[in-house]
């Protein structure tokens, strides 16, 4: 049987992902009310029957910044404001701002902060999904690579903005994203560790093992005799 995990995941002997840790007394309100913001913004797409109002949707997200606020100086104060740290009120700050990018995405904010959390959180998942399996090359890699230097930009140029404001310094938001912006770019970089200690010369052969791989997963979905055909094409 072939490891699921990537080399440096079967070193060390997990997968990358992070154990979540207890939500503290100092955070619980803020996930009570992230929960209350979450579940309104649910049954609002579930609403189909009447058109949402712009000003609803945006007060809301004034709401959640408020909450993102609070939550980063509770952070500070209890010593986990670290780009690792992670715990219930961060899953739902994602399903929160997951659900606003859908909302700006219908008023034609498709380069609002939502969406680009948004972003954040899927190519998140995507490097959780590399370092769990192991099957990933470079090219897998490049297009997340160059998403990530874009957003990068977005975000000096933001806070190149609110210094230039003499204002107190980036919004919650701004600083939301670039501690999700620094997790993708950690773990870019250790994915990209991985693939460089293989050799010029075994990197066909890497990548060639990495395709057939994926083919013989795609074919536990095929039908038996499709997947028994194929199976064979590939053992020649």
């Amino acid at each position: 049987m072939f490891s699921t995990a990537s080399p440096a995941a079967a070193l060390s002997g997990t997968t990358g992902l992070a154990a979540a840790h207890a939500v503290s007394c100092g955070e619980q309100p803020v996930l009570n009310t992230l929960v209350g913001i979450r579940n309104r913004l649910a049954a609002l797409k579930k609403d189909r029957g009447n058109y949402f109002r712009p000003n609803e949707i945006v007060g809301m997200y004034n709401e959640l910044l408020q909450q993102v606020r609070v939550l980063q100086n509770v952070r500070t104060t209890e010593h986990h404001d670290n780009d690792t740290f992670k715990n219930r009120v961060d899953s739902v700050l994602d399903e929160c701002f997951q659900l606003f990018s859908l909302f700006y995405l219908a008023l034609g904010k498709n380069k609002e902060v939502p969406a680009t959390y948004v972003q954040l959180v899927t190519i998140k998942q995507n490097f959780e999904l590399f370092n769990e399996t192991g099957i990933y090359t470079d090219a897998d890699l490049e297009p997340f690579q160059l998403r990530l230097q874009e957003i990068r930009q977005l975000i000096d140029h933001e806070k190149k903005m609110a210094s230039e404001d003499q204002s107190d310094g980036p919004r919650p938001e701004i600083r939301l994203v670039s501690r999700r912006l620094r997790q993708c770019e950690t773990e870019l970089a250790a994915l990209e560790e991985t693939t460089r200690v293989i050799g010029d010369s075994l990197m066909p052969i890497y990548e060639e093992l990495v395709f057939i791989r994926r083919r013989l997963t795609a074919l536990s979905i095929l039908p038996h005799d499709t997947a028994v055909a194929e199976a064979k094409e590939l053992q020649k």
